[in-house]
């Protein structure tokens, strides 16, 4: 009887191993969320760049006055530059919720989970 029971508890104790998050790994997503800022506010679109032969796509450099921080860590200025890439420019004087994650040069990158306008921002990895 008691080897029975052994080996339920070994066996359970394997199946359960996979299914638990190591304390680095939490941390990891953690930290990963963190690049992400979502703010509401209005952009203002400065300069537009072609990225493809037909003319259809264009990557936009923007000002965006931030009215609310919904999540990550508010930037030092109301106002930031931002980048996005779409058929056209966003509305002028209309209240957006973006997502944002900053880049390397400072601006910050409109992130989409794709088929909308803006970068592509999740690691392929997770």
């Amino acid at each position: 009887m008691l080897p029975g029971i052994i080996r339920a508890i070994a066996l359970s104790t394997l199946v359960a191993l996979p299914m638990t998050v190591p304390p680095w790994a939490a941390a990891e997503e953690a930290q990963h969320l963190s690049e992400y800022l979502v703010v509401t506010g209005k952009v203002e679109t400065l300069d537009n760049e072609v990225i493809d032969e037909w003319g259809l796509n264009l990557i936009f450099t923007a000002r965006m006055r931030i009215a609310r921080v919904i999540s990550g860590q508010s930037p030092r200025s109301a106002t930031i530059s931002i980048r996005y890439i779409g058929h056209g420019p966003m509305l002028q004087n209309k209240r957006m919720r973006l997502r944002l994650r900053r880049s390397e040069d400072g601006i910050y990158l409109v992130c989409s989970r794709g088929g909308s306008r803006g970068y592509i921002c999740e690691d392929k990895t997770r």
